[in-house]
C-alpha cells in the first residue's frame, strides 16, 4: 500500500511511454488519447500490487473518456491484459464492442458479446457481458474460472463499467462482481459516481480491488461514520465535531485510544489516492479538452424493435407532411386576405392537394 502512494505524480512522468492508439481505417492514421487520458492510463498501469497487476478505479466525471483509458491500458501490453471480460449495462454492450474494435482491432484483438448464457464464454480476446448476468443463474464466476483461450490462458483482466452498480454489498450481483474481480489478476473499475451518498458505497469497490487491505465492510463503515448522513442525523454540534476525527491511524490498523485523532475525510482521501484517479472537467486544461466530439454509432435492432421503429418513423413522416400541409393552407389564406388573385390561391390549393403533400 505504501508503494502505491503518490502514484499520480509519478504517472505524469510516464505518459511519454504510453503507446495506446486508435486506428482510423478511412485515413490510415493513428490517433493518440488526450494528455489527461494518457495520465489516467499511466496511473492505472502503475497501481499494480503484487507482480505488477493493475487494479485501479478510474473515477473521472462523465465525458472525460473512461472507456478510452481502460482500453488504453490493455493496448499498452495486450499479452499481459488479454483475454479480458467487460461487464457493462446492457444498453452499452454494443458501444463497448465498437470501441474495443476501434482501439484494439488493429492489434488483431477479437471481441464477442456473451449472449448465450447456456454456453461457456465464447473464445475471444475480449468478451462483453451485461451487468444483468451478474449474480443470477448464469454463474459467471465459474465460467470465468473455467475459461481457456487458444493459448490456454485464462481471463487476465476484468473491466467493470458503471461499477457503482455493485455498491450494494448485500446484493448478489455485487457479491459475484467482487468474486470475479478476486479471481483475475487485473481489474479496472469505471464510474463517475463511486460514492453518491455515503462511504459504505465505496467498500465493495475497494474490496474488489484489494480484499487484503479492505477485508471487512464493518471496519470501513465504522472508520468513516462521521461522513455518513444517516450516522450524523440527530447528533449535537459537539458530537458531530468529535465524529470528524477517527482513532484509526492508517488503513484498518487500530491504535491506542489516547493517540492523536486523525481527520476521517483526510484519511479517506489518502486511502483512495492509492487506487483511484478522479478528474472533473474543470481540472482538465481547456487546450486538452475538445469543445465537443460527435460520434455516430450504428445500432443493430432486433426484429420486434425494428417493427416498432419503422412504425414510429412512418408516424413521424405523416406528422411532418400534415404540418407542411397546414403551413401551405395558412399561406393560401394570407394571400386571399391580401387581395391576391383567385388564380394564385387556386395554385396554392393545388399544391396542398398534390399527392406528395398529403
Amino acid at each position: 500500500m505504501e508503494a502505491r502512494r503518490g502514484v499520480y505524480e509519478k504517472a505524469k512522468a510516464l505518459t511519454g511511454e504510453i503507446k495506446a492508439r486508435k486506428y482510423d481505417e478511412a485515413t490510415g492514421a493513428y490517433f493518440k488519447p488526450f494528455k489527461f487520458q494518457e495520465i489516467g492510463i499511466a496511473y492505472g498501469i502503475m497501481t499494480g500490487g503484487q507482480e505488477g497487476d493493475t487494479r485501479v478505479l478510474i473515477g473521472d466525471t462523465m465525458g472525460l473518456g473512461k472507456t478510452i483509458q481502460a482500453l488504453g491500458i490493455i493496448s499498452v501490453n495486450p499479452e499481459k491484459y488479454l483475454p479480458a471480460i467487460i461487464v457493462c449495462p446492457k444498453n452499452v454492450e454494443y458501444n463497448w464492442m465498437l470501441e474495443t474494435q476501434e482501439w484494439l482491432g488493429h492489434l488483431g484483438v477479437t471481441v464477442e458479446n456473451y449472449s448465450n448464457t447456456n454456453q461457456p464464454l465464447p473464445p475471444a480476446d475480449v468478451i462483453v457481458i451485461g451487468w444483468g448476468k451478474m449474480g443470477r443463474s448464469d454463474d459467471v464466476l465459474n465460467k470465468v474460472r473455467a475459461y481457456e483461450g487458444d493459448d490456454g490462458r485464462g481471463i487476465q483482466t476484468m473491466i467493470v463499467d458503471e461499477a457503482h452498480y455493485g455498491k450494494n454489498l448485500k446484493s448478489n450481483r455485487s457479491k459475484e462482481m467482487r468474486e470475479v474481480a478476486h479471481a483475475v489478476p487485473n481489474l479496472i473499475l469505471l464510474t463517475g459516481t463511486a460514492m453518491e451518498n455515503r462511504p459504505a458505497e465505496l467498500w465493495p469497490l475497494l474490496n474488489a480491488i484489494d480484499p487484503v487491505t479492505w477485508p471487512k465492510a464493518k471496519d470501513f463503515v465504522g472508520r468513516y461514520a462521521s461522513l455518513d448522513p444517516d450516522a450524523r442525523r440527530g447528533k449535537t454540534a459537539k458530537q458531530l465535531e468529535e465524529m470528524k476525527k477517527t482513532r484509526i491511524s492508517s488503513f484498518g490498523e487500530m491504535v491506542d485510544p489516547d493517540a492523536p485523532a486523525v481527520d476521517a475525510a483526510e484519511l479517506l482521501k489518502q486511502e483512495l489516492e492509492c487506487v483511484m484517479i478522479r478528474r472533473l472537467k474543470e481540472d482538465v486544461p481547456e487546450i486538452e479538452l475538445p469543445i465537443k466530439t460527435k460520434i455516430t454509432y450504428e445500432v443493430d435492432l432486433r426484429n420486434e424493435d425494428r417493427a416498432d421503429y419503422e412504425k414510429f418513423e412512418s408516424e413521424i413522416a405523416q406528422y411532418i407532411a400534415l404540418a407542411y400541409k397546414r403551413k401551405l393552407l395558412k399561406e393560401a389564406v394570407k394571400s386571399v386576405k391580401a387581395g391576391s388573385e383567385w388564380s394564385t390561391a387556386l395554385a396554392t390549393a393545388n399544391e396542398i392537394l398534390s399527392p406528395e403533400n398529403l
